[in-house]
């Protein structure tokens, strides 16, 4: 996990880069991967995805949900009862795009987790996702895809 260096001036955001590499075999999937800012944050969002990637589902949540890992698919199939919150997902639409996709919080927090598919495998060493936090926006724009 990569920690971001904090800039003076301007809007503080902090940005933690997370490498996806314990799904090491193609058609596994990351999850419960712990994401930890150096401070809370109403405002968590992701930033940038390592562009072979950029169409990985991604759903964040606060706590591990020990989901079970398909070894058939590298392809999140959900049961309806997924306690997290979807930033983007391969399943719904094919060339889903996480980046620049947040939510606002009312409680700031500082750790979260995150679980990611793999809709055309994964390479040996993985790939990177790296997440923003601030509390110095009164609003974002969102971003259409």
């Amino acid at each position: 996990m990569q920690q971001s260096r904090q800039y003076a001036g301007g809007p503080q955001i902090e940005y933690v880069t997370a490498n996806v590499s314990s799904a090491a075999v193609a058609n596994m999937m990351e999850r419960d991967h712990m994401v930890t800012f150096a401070q809370p944050h109403k405002f968590i969002g992701v930033a940038s995805v390592t562009d072979a990637y950029s169409n990985s589902g991604l759903w964040i949540h606060f706590m591990p949900l020990t989901l079970p890992a398909l070894t058939a698919s590298n392809i999140m199939v959900t049961t309806g009862v997924e306690n997290w919150l979807p930033l983007a997902s391969s399943v719904v639409n094919a060339n889903a795009k996480s980046e620049g996709r947040f939510i606002k919080l009312k409680v700031p927090a500082k750790l979260f987790y995150f679980d990611a598919d793999h809709p055309t495998g994964i390479i040996a060493g993985g790939y990177n996702i790296t997440f923003f936090g601030t509390d110095d926006f009164d609003d974002l724009p969102l971003i259409r895809q």
